[in-house]
């Protein structure tokens, strides 16, 4: 028939405008096709009804009871009894384990130390920063040479007393020795500074500061800028100390001589306290 959905003549309007003798509230009304496919597939199975009726279960008699108690009591639990003893000891066991190990983990966590750069610095006692560490420990009086865009900056001359893995140092007691950076075409045509300059500059200064610290009776220690004139001969120490001038700056001026070409200029400073950034650092030695 073509109003039978199951036959393969299936006519959906045909079904539609066709009366039927069942009425609308005797008709069930599916979600969609796929609940209504299994539906026919069921029907096919196990018949029109979809529940498939389960007996219900007989309760035994007191007869029947009565034999399963007799035979539970013949059997021998003997065994099932310590398996479930030793059970329970591996049970009690595991967890104490669980227990001390939680302890453990509570104690390690209140020992640990708190991460900061001190503990940081321990940690890289060997290899290449451990003569960093050397000189933290030594309170050794250290050179450490800087850079800039053009090329050698300066030495700084001082005590570290921190760093880190990305060589970034915390200084004290610093002499800083440095050029200023050229501007404009000044770059193009200037003398490159050279480690050799500035150790004559250092020693030529150490001599100055001598001979001031003995006509004042006290060390020089200013945080204003220095400059330091170029000597006319480099043939010996001596002789530059002699023609090294050394004129103070105070507060916020220009300097003394414009600078022109040639050789740079050098400044000198004294500071306190000082951070110096890893990236600029080109060398470190210790002071002999």
């Amino acid at each position: 028939m073509s109003t039978d959905p199951t036959s393969s003549n299936f006519d959906p309007l045909k079904a539609l405008y066709t009366e039927t003798k069942k009425k609308s509230a005797e008709v069930k009304v599916y979600d969609n096709v796929a609940t209504f496919e299994a539906k026919l597939k069921r029907q096919d199975t196990k018949g029109k009804d979809d529940t498939v009726k389960k007996e219900p279960k007989k309760s035994k008699s007191f007869s029947q009871n009565k034999k399963l108690i007799e035979e539970a009591e013949k059997r021998d639990l003997s065994k099932l009894k310590e398996m479930m003893e030793i059970r329970k000891k591996m049970d009690a066991a595991k967890n104490e384990e669980q227990g001390e190990e939680a302890e453990l983990k509570v104690m390690e966590r209140k020992s640990k130390l708190p991460k900061n750069v001190f503990t940081s610095m321990k940690a890289l006692q060997l290899g290449p920063m451990s003569l960093l560490n050397q000189l933290v420990e030594k309170r050794q009086r250290c050179h450490v040479y800087t850079r800039n865009f053009v090329g050698l900056r300066g030495v700084l001359v001082g005590f570290i007393v921190a760093f880190d893995r990305f060589m970034n140092l915390a200084m004290v007691d610093i002499d800083d020795t440095f050029r200023t950076a050229p501007l404009g075409k000044v770059k193009d045509h200037q003398k490159p500074l050279s480690v050799s300059q500035l150790r004559h500059a250092l020693e030529a200064l150490k001599l100055e500061n001598k001979r001031a610290a003995d006509t004042r009776g006290k060390h020089r220690a200013t945080t204003g800028v220095t400059v330091v004139q170029k000597s006319t001969s480099s043939s010996n120490i001596s002789q530059n100390s002699k023609a090294l001038k050394i004129n103070r700056i105070r507060g916020k001026g220009k300097p003394l001589e414009v600078f022109h070409g040639g050789s740079p200029q050098l400044y000198q400073r004294h500071l306190r306290q000082m951070y110096v950034r890893g990236d600029i650092i080109v060398l470190i030695t210790p002071d002999s």
